[in-house]
């Protein structure tokens, strides 16, 4: 797991240091992959991290579904002796950057098969949702109006803030991190803010301000220069852009609920087709992996929409993740939440998860949950997954 994989991108640095916080997530919620991989895999961990400790009810909730965890970890030192490692198949991070592609060759894998790390860092920059957003603009897809502009000149910038309220972002960052809501004109804070990032970044992205409903995604993959269509993704973030979690539910039950927001059936539809296509055109042909187009709907301009273009995002996201979960291990037409949670130590984590698994004992039924509460990650750290079902 490498959960700073969009800070990673911005330093685009072999040698890049993730902070403290993500290094702790990437430790916490590595069992993450073991629900959406496929059996049989191999994971690499790093020295340091200790052997997985889940609680009876995950080992029990594995065992039942057919996860076999056990001796399929192989630990990698950082320095001093190396581990020679045969690599048969594809590695496959949660993204790609110049940090990620150094590790294999320092822990001893033979030959590992690189992606073009430009190409990605390329495609991953904030600007690209302009292409996207035009290309959907001519169909018809979008008010060309509320495309974004990306700018280095100060000027502008403050004009802009000083005749409507804009959101501004750093060009490389994600998860709600390099946001700035000028909502008072174009004050100090501001001015200091988007000078720091330009002169770090080179541009500043601003886009008017949608007064938010509902977060979606749509989810793609790539491959051998192909796109394969996923699925949608509802997820919420809190007031400053962060992830909070997901939806557990059907793709037509989130394309229902878009529709009924905007008042139209049709533009998902349409929309799979048209950004399909785009990835098809830019992104497919040197990338193999996961893209996640994030969208969601709100007021503007005194009307509910669908900005269908957000942020794009080529790494693995929580919403193929929590929709590759549903898809493998809920049964259908149940519903939930996936939600990424944080604790103050491993005490808090353990009484959360023994509490909530009382509460509502997990149910399991022909290889699919039914409905219950389950922590997926480890009960010894301070952060944690868990998901809880419900039946129709």
């Amino acid at each position: 797991m490498n959960f700073e994989h969009d800070l990673a991108l911005a330093a685009n640095d072999p040698y890049y240091i993730a902070p403290k916080v993500a290094r702790a997530m990437n430790c916490d919620l590595r069992m993450l992959a073991f629900w959406l991989g496929e059996t049989g895999k191999t994971w690499v961990m790093e020295e340091g991290n200790k052997r997985p400790h889940l609680n009876e009810h995950t080992q029990e909730a594995m065992q039942e579904l057919g996860i076999d965890y056990t001796d399929k970890f192989i630990s990698v030192s950082k320095k001093g002796k190396r581990m020679e490692l045969e690599v048969s198949d594809e590695l496959r991070p949660w993204g790609w950057d110049p940090s990620v592609a150094f590790k294999p060759i320092s822990y001893g894998v033979k030959h590992p098969v690189i992606p073009d790390l430009e190409h990605i860092r390329t495609w991953s920059h904030r600007n690209k949702t302009i292409s996207l957003l035009k290309t959907l603009a001519e169909s018809g897809l979008f008010d060309s109006k509320q495309t974004p502009i990306e700018t280095n000149d100060q000027q502008l910038i403050k004009t802009l803030c000083e005749n409507g309220q804009y959101l501004l972002k750093s060009p490389l960052s994600g998860s709600g991190r390099g946001l700035w809501w000028a909502l008072n004109g174009y004050d100090f804070n501001v001015e200091r803010w988007s000078k720091s990032i330009i002169e770090r970044v080179g541009s500043v992205m601003i886009e008017p301000i949608w007064r938010k409903k509902s977060d979606y995604a749509m989810e793609f993959e790539c491959r051998n220069g192909q796109v394969e269509y996923v699925g949608l993704s509802h997820f919420e973030a809190d007031s400053a852009g962060v992830y909070r979690c997901n939806r557990l539910e059907d793709d037509e039950q989130i394309e229902q609920q878009i529709a009924s927001e905007i008042g139209d059936d049709k533009t998902v539809g349409q929309l799979k087709e048209a950004i399909g296509l785009w990835i098809i055109q830019n992104i497919a042909p040197n990338y193999n992996g996961v893209v996640g187009i994030d969208m969601l709907t709100g007021e503007i301009g005194g009307e509910t929409r669908l900005n269908p273009c957000v942020e794009i995002n080529l790494r693995m996201t929580m919403g193929m993740a929590a929709h590759e979960f549903y898809r493998k291990w809920v049964k259908k037409g149940a519903h939930g939440e996936f939600a990424t949670i944080h604790c103050k130590g491993e005490k808090e984590l353990q009484e959360r998860a023994a509490t909530r698994s009382q509460a509502h004992p997990i149910k399991i039924s022909e290889g699919k949950i039914e409905e219950g509460y389950l922590l997926l990650t480890e009960d010894n750290g301070h952060y944690g997954i868990e998901i809880e079902i419900w039946k129709e």
